[in-house]
């Protein structure tokens, strides 16, 4: 089972944060924050970047609807650096 270091813990649970002050209908709790953070380990992730985030929102969103509403909060306000940056 793949760990998580303290970048990209601590970058999840800052981005988790904001996306709960969202208007979603089902706002991410703590298990939703595990299995999202164990999804971007497998991965390989060493912190947040846009495309991971986007590859695993279905992990932290609830309804489709939350998944849209956080999609573009990610796009609108820069919530996690781009892949390039």
């Amino acid at each position: 089972m793949p760990t998580a270091g303290e970048t990209l813990i601590r970058s999840a649970t800052d981005f988790i944060g904001r996306v709960r002050g969202l208007a979603l209908d089902k706002a991410p709790g703590m298990a939703e924050t595990i299995d999202w953070v164990s999804a971007l380990s497998a991965l390989g992730a060493t912190d947040l970047v846009r495309q991971d985030v986007v590859r695993t929102l279905g992990t932290i969103a609830k309804t489709p609807d939350d998944r849209d509403t956080i999609a573009g909060a990610l796009h609108g306000q820069g919530h996690a650096r781009s892949a390039t940056a």
